[in-house]
Order: C-alpha cells, then structure tokens, then sequence
C-alpha cells in the first residue's frame, strides 16, 4: 500500500461511501488474495461502520463500505499485514436551501 489520501463526503446523514484500497509489491504490481482490515479512529468506532470489515485483494484492490451517522473529521484505517495507511475523511452535512416555498 503506497497512499495516504484525503476524501470530503457532502451529502445527508448517514454518509455512505465506497472505500477502495489498492496494494502492489515492491515492483509496483497488484498482490491478490491478502486481506484488508478496515477501521476507524477509536473515538468514531460508534459512529462509523464499514461492511465489510475485512475484505481481500482482488486485482490488487480491497473494497469497502464506509458509512458515518455523524457530521466531522475521521482518519479511517487499511490493514494489510503488518502495514497500516491512514486517510482523513471529512464528513460534511448538506446546507440547508435557501429561499423560498413552493
């Protein structure tokens, strides 16, 4: 796994959002069949789930469900191993519209 990344969700509660690992080897080529475990910082663990929890590579890529059920700044984790990359995820509800009736 090579990447750190940043992601913004901005849509209504609950927030759902693919999550997408991809792993390579050392010569940058996709590994199949090693499992990803996915987590969240300890002070989200109530608010965020991710369905699965645990997936495998497949082409290289791992993927997930990441839903949130509250608005903020959650540093998500991958597991592959005994390497752990970490992204930011901002949580962001919708602004109200603005104006007028029907």
């Amino acid at each position: 796994m090579k990447r750190e990344w940043d992601m913004c969700m901005n849509l209504n509660l609950p927030q759902v959002s693919e999550v997408v690992v991809r792993v390579s080897d050392a010569q940058d080529q996709p590994v199949d069949g090693l499992p990803v475990v996915f987590s969240a910082e300890p002070s989200w663990t109530q608010n965020v789930s991710f369905a699965p929890a645990e997936a495998r590579t497949r082409h290289g890529e791992a993927r997930t469900t990441f839903e949130a059920n509250t608005t903020g700044v959650v540093h998500i984790m991958a597991h592959v191993n005994h390497v752990m990359r970490e992204a930011r995820m901002t949580i962001q509800s919708r602004p109200s519209p603005v104006g007028g009736g029907a």
